[in-house]
């Protein structure tokens, strides 16, 4: 039986596959982003997926979480946002930027050229601020 943080997560991601897989979810800490993106992957079945993340401990933290959910994509380029800039030029069936709050206004501006030759954007966050979402 799914309880009710499972079904926000579902909701969550049904919603953002609707609104044209593109944008930035803003959920609270420890709700479980990670595992909401699994199941947006699940239904997406992107070819290709990029994820960057702003340090080591968040890629860890989705190799568990891949772990733990049996999901093992083949598919999937993992990047920190200081090697963003290596990946903007290249087309994915998916794009996500994981605590995109943390991403510097130089990492964002590299970022450009990466979301105008993508269009699955999912970008992730518990703690998105006025300014940076205006900046973002």
């Amino acid at each position: 039986m799914e309880n009710i943080r499972e079904k926000r997560q579902r909701e969550l991601a049904q919603s953002w596959i609707s609104n044209n897989m593109y944008g930035i979810i803003n959920a609270c800490p420890r709700f479980g982003k990670i595992f909401m993106s699994i199941i947006i992957m699940r239904q997406v079945n992107p070819n290709s997926i990029l994820i960057a993340y702003p340090d080591n401990k968040i890629k860890k933290s989705w190799e568990d979480d891949f772990e733990k959910f049996s999901y093992h994509p083949s598919n999937i380029m993992f990047t920190t946002y200081l090697s963003l800039h290596k990946h903007v030029e290249e087309k994915y069936d998916l794009v996500i930027l994981d605590e995109i709050h943390l991403m510097s206004e130089a990492q964002i501006e590299s970022c450009k050229t990466l979301l105008e030759a993508n269009r699955r954007i999912l970008g992730l966050t518990g703690t998105l601020s006025s300014w940076t979402a205006k900046v973002l």
